[in-house]
């Protein structure tokens, strides 16, 4: 696939791509660290206030359930609402602004979350958060701005490692901090590290914008055609962002709350730790698939790549609805061995090491959907739309992120945690014929003169 189409596209990129690439990278990977450092454990810290708020008890867990799912959901609308206004505004002001903005936004609010005097509160926080940022997008946009498009795959394949590299650290990190030291601190770290992103970028990063766009296209068409004429071919790729991102964050706002039950309850210590361990070990597997999967894009199809990825995350996903629950109540099965300085026996349930294994295999795979849409938007548009194009892409993006945890927040509270991983497994399978209609749709407009 790379061939001569590859080689003809390396000069179309800037000539400082390589230096953006490694600063944006590393500036991903520290907001990621300081993202992972305390909203992963966003469950624990709402059971901690509606606690305060002296929530009975016969209604407290189903009111974590559905607050958990509202925070994630009230984010992701506010993201929605507003992404193509940052996508205009980075196509005529340039998008290393648009990413110092997300990080210096994204700080604020989670250091006001950490202060946060009751749920309301912090729904109000969660929700400007996604009106102000949207690091991965931005950061996204800036490097697909300046990459030549036969380095688009690997180009995009890194950073999403590097996102997912950050996770790693700060869910691991993250956990032993909120055990050891309370959500508060971890909440005030993790925004300093953000706004120590957002300054990165603006001494390090590069860019060659001009201040004014092309405002229509032939004819001298209106404002409102011209913006339609370059999103309205992008609609099917769009349909498969939706889809893949309400996959993708489904189990989410719940994942906290099923480790807490494999491992025996609320009153079971060790909830944050172990939260934070299955979930950098997932990262990990997301981080080697992204540097892996980013060569693959730039050499074989990409619907192929996208096939195996939604086939393998639904597998992995119906096996940790099925198999750790199996084992619940096995706690002596594995005696005095120990990991991370841990003895099985005393402080984990053998389902939750099991978690590790499954949840390392799914989000490898899951980890592999995103870059695969990215690269087909990237190389469906010209370089100075891409800012708006990724911009309505994040609209339809934040939908999906608002519909999957409402979804198995419903399902959570209808059914019980565990049948979100039972639920979760059709959506993954939905997305193999669409990106099989996706595939056609971009082969016939490729095709055409």
């Amino acid at each position: 696939m790379k061939g001569e189409e590859g080689m003809a596209t390396l000069e179309d990129g800037k000539p400082y791509w390589r230096t953006n690439l490694a600063v944006v990278w590393f500036s991903q990977f520290v907001s990621m660290i300081g993202f992972a450092l305390s909203l992963p454990f966003g469950p624990f810290y709402i059971r901690q206030l509606l606690e305060r708020a002296q929530v009975p008890a016969a209604e407290l867990d189903n009111q974590v359930k559905l607050y958990a799912a509202l925070s994630v959901a009230c984010a992701s609308f506010m993201m929605a609402v507003i992404a193509p206004v940052w996508g205009v505004v980075a196509d005529r002001f340039g998008r290393k602004p648009m990413l110092i903005r997300a990080n210096l936004g994204a700080a604020v609010m989670i250091a006001l979350m950490g202060y946060a005097p009751n749920i309301e509160c912090f729904l109000v926080y969660r929700g400007f958060q996604g009106l102000f940022s949207g690091t991965i997008t931005a950061a996204m946009t800036l490097v697909a701005g300046c990459t030549p498009s036969g380095r688009q795959g690997i180009a995009l394949g890194l950073l999403s490692a590097g996102v997912f590299s950050g996770d790693v650290a700060g869910q691991f990190i993250g956990g032993v901090l909120a055990e050891q030291y309370g959500y508060r601190v971890t909440f005030s770290i993790g925004a300093c590290l953000l706004a120590a992103s957002g300054v990165l970028v603006l001494l390090l990063a590069r860019e060659e914008h001009r201040t004014k766009v092309r405002q229509a296209v032939e004819g001298g068409r209106r404002r409102l055609f011209a913006f339609l004429e370059y999103v309205r071919p992008c609609l099917p790729l769009y349909a498969a962002v939706f889809l893949v991102a309400m996959s993708r964050v489904f189990d989410n706002s719940q994942f906290p709350l099923y480790i807490e039950f494999l491992n025996g309850g609320p009153s079971v210590p060790g909830k944050e730790v172990w939260t934070g361990r299955v979930a950098g070990v997932a990262s990990i597997g997301a981080m080697l698939s992204g540097f892996f999967i980013g060569r693959l894009l730039d050499r074989f199809r990409p619907q192929r790549v996208a096939y195996a990825a939604a086939c393998g995350a639904c597998l992995m996903m119906l096996a940790i609805g099925l198999l750790p629950p199996q084992l619940r109540d096995w706690e002596r099965l594995l005696g005095a061995f120990t990991l991370f300085g841990h003895t099985f026996s005393e402080n984990v349930a053998p389902a939750v090491l099991m978690m590790l294994p499954l949840r390392f295999l799914m989000i490898s795979c899951v980890a592999g959907l995103e870059p695969v849409v990215n690269v087909w938007l990237s190389k469906s548009t010209v370089a100075e739309h891409r800012g708006v194009v990724f911009g309505c892409a994040v609209t339809f993006r934040s939908m999906g992120f608002v519909v999957g945890p409402m979804l198995s927040g419903m399902v959570s509270m209808a059914l019980g945690v565990q049948y979100v991983f039972l639920v979760g497994p059709v959506l993954f399978l939905l997305l193999v014929p669409l990106f099989a209609l996706v595939a056609s749709l971009v082969r016939r407009r490729d095709a055409a003169p």
